[in-house]
This record gives structure tokens, C-alpha cells and sequence, in this order.
């Protein structure tokens, strides 16, 4: 369980942080720094390009099927149809949703940075979370082909090669039109939220539950944008959303519990999610109270 001093100057808080950015070190050890290096990175990047060459992919075939009459027009979907009154609005949340996404991507990295010495601990669960969804999603996109609802979708843009493309879908240059039932930006969205919840950047609680607060209402209503923008039919988000929170979720059960210690998928979970300084495994990440942060005065008790 973790403790903050609530009797901290602001001078001690700029101390510390200068002290933090001269005295930067993402990890604890080799062993730390390798496990990220070796097994998260590349496990994330290749779920990625994985899940771009679908996408790229996919277009291919969407347009094939646009070509002889399939897939022309999109399901029915009651929010979406309620601002296809509104296209102007529509546009508008369209562009933002693709600017707030890189947003989040940016978020979820400052996030890890901060961590200080547990940047590397909090980069494997990121990569852990993320990869596993692509994953996931990559499967679902390449089984399902409904109907794209968003209205440039009626003409794909594919460019070869499809590695090529893959890369700049990838890399949120170009976006993919035929990835419709799971939702990719959601992944992103909610990653950054349950992480935001889950630690703590600033040592005043006042503070971090604001920007608990803000990051759950910027990436909840991204959500629904994605929706409103028509560039998600409702079911791929809401999936999404359930899917990676529950992953998420499970990924801290598996870590916490005992019970889950001699299973195979227990074994290794726990083999890459290991923390270096921690003897006791820390809360369940839904709980709102007793964050873990890895900053000023902040002190570890065995709670088990």
C-alpha cells in the first residue's frame, strides 16, 4: 500500500524532479532493462505491423468488394445514423478523433517515462495490453467484413507494396477502411485511461484525481466519437472497450492472486511482469484508493 506525504513544499517537489531528470534511469536493473528491450518491444511492434497488414490487407479486399457491388452500404447503427444529419459535425469529430489518438500514444508514453526507475515495469504492461488486443483484433477484422460506415471508405485508398501501406497504417499516416467490428483507436483509448487510473504522476492526491478525472472524460468521449464521426459502427467500440479493460484487468488479477501462481500462463505472466523491488504484489487496478506511485515519500507496506 502506498503513502503519500501530504506535507510536501513546493520546493521539495521541484528539488526532487530536478534530482529525477539529471539521476534518469528507466529501470531497476538488466534484467529489468533486457525484458522490455527483448520481449515487450518486439512483441508490441510485431503485433502492430501484424495487425496493419490486415488492415492493408483488408482494404484490398473491401475494394474488390466495392467493385462488384458488395459492402456499399453501411449497417444500420442508431447513433450513427442520428448525426449523419449533422455531417459538418461529423467531419470536425472525425479529425479530431485522429489527432486525440496520437494524443493518447503520446500520454501512455509520458506516463511510463515518469515512472522513473518502474518505466520499464509499466512499458511491459503497456506493450502486454496493447499487443495482445492487435492481436486479437487482427483475428476478428480478418473473419468479419461488414459494411465501412465512413463516408471516404467508399473509395479506399491502397497503395503498394501492402508492406509499404502496412507501415503507414501502422504509423497513423494513412487510415484503413476495412477494419470495421474492432476498433483499433479504442485500444489506444483505453489503454491510456486504466493506466492514468492506475498510477499516479503528481504526490498530491488532489491533483491526480484531476487528471484522473480529465483523462477519463477526454478518452470515454473520444470513444463515442469514434462512433458520432461514423468512423466506428457502436458493437466495434463497445467490444473494444470491454475487451482491453478485461485484459487489463485479468493481466493484474493473474500477477496478484497466488491462486494463478502454478499455471503455465500464471508462470509466465509473472516471469514478464516482474518487478525488481517489490516482494509484495500491489492492489487490483479498478480499486480508486491507495495508487501506487514511485515518487517523493512515498513508502511500501506488505499488504498480503
Amino acid at each position: 500500500m502506498t503513502k503519500i506525504d501530504p506535507g510536501i513544499s513546493y520546493w521539495q517537489v521541484v528539488t526532487h524532479y530536478s534530482k529525477k531528470v539529471f539521476n534518469y534511469k528507466p529501470c531497476h536493473n538488466r534484467r529489468d532493462l533486457y525484458q522490455s528491450l527483448f520481449i515487450a518491444l518486439p512483441f508490441l511492434i510485431g503485433a502492430a505491423f501484424a495487425s496493419s497488414m490486415v488492415n492493408a490487407w483488408m482494404d484490398r479486399l473491401y475494394r474488390d468488394l466495392l467493385m462488384k457491388g458488395v459492402n456499399g452500404s453501411a449497417l444500420p447503427d442508431a447513433i450513427i445514423q442520428f448525426f449523419n444529419n449533422y455531417p459538418e459535425f461529423q467531419i470536425q469529430v472525425g479529425d479530431f478523433n485522429q489527432w486525440s489518438a496520437r494524443t493518447c500514444a503520446i500520454l501512455i508514453l509520458i506516463l511510463i517515462v515518469l515512472g522513473g526507475r518502474d518505466a520499464c515495469w509499466r512499458f511491459r504492461r503497456a506493450a502486454f495490453t496493447i499487443g495482445v488486443m492487435y492481436i486479437l483484433r487482427s483475428i476478428c477484422v480478418s473473419l468479419t467484413h461488414p459494411p465501412n460506415p465512413y463516408k471516404p471508405c467508399l473509395s479506399p485508398n491502397v497503395i503498394s507494396p501492402i508492406f509499404v501501406d502496412a507501415i503507414l497504417i501502422m504509423i497513423q499516416v494513412k487510415i484503413s477502411c476495412g477494419d470495421v467490428f474492432f476498433s483499433g483507436h479504442t485500444i489506444i483509448y483505453t489503454t491510456a485511461m486504466v493506466m492514468y487510473l492506475k498510477y499516479n504522476i503528481f504526490p498530491y492526491n488532489t491533483l491526480n484525481y484531476i487528471i484522473k478525472f480529465v483523462m477519463v472524460v477526454f478518452c470515454v468521449s473520444n470513444i463515442i466519437g469514434l462512433v458520432v464521426s461514423s468512423f466506428h459502427y457502436s458493437i466495434d467500440v463497445i467490444i473494444s472497450f470491454i475487451l482491453t479493460s478485461l485484459t487489463w484487468w485479468n493481466y493484474h488479477v493473474v500477477v496478484n492472486l497466488d491462486y494463478f501462481k502454478d499455471t503455465w500462463y500464471g508462470k509466465f505472466i509473472r516471469f514478464y511482469d516482474h518487478h525488481p523491488t517489490k516482494h509484495n504484489y500491489e492492489e487490483l487496478p479498478m480499486s480508486i484508493s491507495n495508487r501506487q506511485s514511485t515518487f517523493i515519500h512515498s513508502t511500501t507496506s506488505s499488504n498480503n
